[in-house]
């Protein structure tokens, strides 16, 4: 049985990490009113490009730390050491990170965004050191994790937060209309929990140079680092070629459209986090067989509450929006919100094939089938941007989601049996898919509040009828637990 005590630490890490979107979600009114949406769009690129280089900056090294911890962690002294090691390659790997982007990075950037007003002087080379803080951060909020330290894990998160919506909102306050208040808080507040993360480090483990830790360390996070760049470049590699055949300002239009939607992936991802040690749990007692009628009704279960989901998004944010933002050069953007929302609808029957890759370790896997994601994620993207502008990189996500599922059925294929209910699973999304699709195009002249609406009606029936024996055997067992309690009706 899970303790209360592992529900409450779960539910402390997956509420804090969190923090980000919540950060991005109370700035994007503030951002939205003082920049166009073309300074709005060059702000999310220098973003995607402030992730990307995350990830290099470390050598994905903040994902290897809960690994290898547990290795060391019943010997003190050798954990001190490998932890010592570890900040000292980060602080190493970081630095020439900076030393390599101040020799290329105005090439790379004149490359990329030729004719463009983004550059890599000064907003760039701040993204790169913001970067390198983030990462250094990162490493240690994860090390916390692993500790079992949710109180702790809580405070430096929530520092980090209230770092960033601070100095950003003085930012925008002081530098108005310009790249600058964005950019500059996120440097500064970057700053902050570098210090504070490496104090921290440095205070309980020390600093060691251990060349065999590094290496065995390094040559973990290499298939790890391209699965990470491969994964960046299926969620972000879209703004550029937007910005390529477009305009920044519809790169703005554009990230809103997406951190709007993020919503659904910050329900999924604490529902994720809420079912796996369950799973786990139940696939190690059964060997993993096969999938259990109880595994089953998880992501059965899974699947109609994300149906519930999008459709409240899609209802739902249009209406909000306009309460938050008040440039109506905006507003462009919730027409695609619907189409957006759709890319999220195939998480259940994802997560069927995603997980088993991690209770079996297979994570070596998960570069292949996110490389041969992009080999088509990609090049679908670039001719779709050309000929239909947003439209075909919303529909470009949408279409690829079902081939990169298909991949990752190949690699677990021999590792579980599947039992699933196609109806619940497949084509219960594909039938609410079609419903929108349809909604949206051959009923977008009438109220889109209205024929959201019905679709979110229309939606919650169809749920109910598939689930009906499901939802009535629940209502019944909680009318027999009330009366042998002898609260009656």
């Amino acid at each position: 049985m899970i303790s209360k005590k592992f529900l409450t630490s779960s539910f402390v890490y997956t509420v804090v990490s969190a923090l980000p979107l919540a950060s991005s979600v109370i700035l994007l009114p503030f951002y939205t009113w003082y920049l166009k949406t073309d300074i709005f769009g060059e702000l999310s690129i220098y973003i995607s490009f402030t992730l990307l280089v995350q990830l290099i900056a470390n050598f994905s090294m903040d994902g290897a730390i809960p690994v290898f911890y547990y290795n060391y962690n019943n010997d003190k002294e050798r954990l001190k050491t490998y932890i010592g090691s570890i900040v000292s390659a980060m602080l190493i790997t970081g630095t020439i990170t900076i030393l390599l982007s101040l020799l290329f990075g105005n090439l790379l950037f004149n490359a990329i965004f030729k004719g463009s007003s983004i550059s890599f002087y000064p907003f760039g080379i701040m993204s790169v050191v913001t970067a390198f803080f983030n990462s250094f951060f990162k490493s240690y909020s994860n090390l916390l994790v692993c500790q079992q330290k949710p109180l702790k894990f809580f405070y430096v998160n929530f520092t980090n937060f209230i770092l960033t919506i601070v100095i950003s909102l003085a930012g925008l306050y002081f530098f108005k209309h310009t790249l600058k208040g964005p950019i500059y808080g996120r440097l500064f507040s970057g700053v902050g929990i570098f210090l504070l993360a490496f104090f921290l480090y440095t205070k309980e483990f020390g600093i060691h140079f251990n060349t065999d830790y590094i290496k065995r360390t390094l040559k973990y996070c290499y298939p790890l680092l391209m699965y990470f760049i491969i994964s960046w470049a299926l969620n972000y590699l879209d703004r550029y070629i937007i910005n390529y055949f477009m305009n920044p300002g519809d790169v703005g239009i554009y990230a809103l459209t997406l951190q709007s939607t993020q919503v659904i992936d910050f329900v999924m991802v604490g529902l994720t986090s809420a079912i796996m040690p369950k799973l786990f749990s139940i696939w190690g007692d059964d060997k993993l067989e096969n999938n259990s009628a109880e595994v089953n009704r998880y992501f059965h279960s899974f699947s109609a509450i994300t149906i519930i989901l999008i459709a409240s998004v899609i209802l739902f944010l249009p209406i909000l929006i306009p309460l938050v933002i008040y440039k109506h050069s905006y507003y462009q953007s919730l027409q695609y919100i619907p189409l957006a929302s759709l890319a999220f609808v195939l998480r259940a029957i994802n997560l069927v094939y995603f997980l088993p890759i991690y209770f079996f370790k297979k994570t070596k896997s998960l570069p292949w089938v996110f490389f041969f994601s992009a080999l088509i994620q990609i090049p679908l993207t670039i001719i779709l941007v050309k000929q239909f502008g947003l439209w075909g990189a919303l529909w470009s996500a949408f279409l690829t989601k079902p081939i990169q599922i298909f991949f990752m059925y190949l690699v677990t294929r021999k590792l579980i049996k599947y039992s699933y209910n196609v109806t619940k699973m497949i084509l219960l999304p594909v039938l609410y898919s079609i419903m929108v699709i349809i909604g949206e195009y051959y009923f977008k002249m009438v109220a889109p509040v209205l024929v959201h609406l019905i679709e979110m009606v229309l939606s919650t029936i169809i749920i109910f009828l598939i689930f009906r024996k499901e939802l009535i055997s629940s209502f019944q067992k909680i009318i027999v637990k009330d009366l042998l309690k002898g609260k009656g009706f």
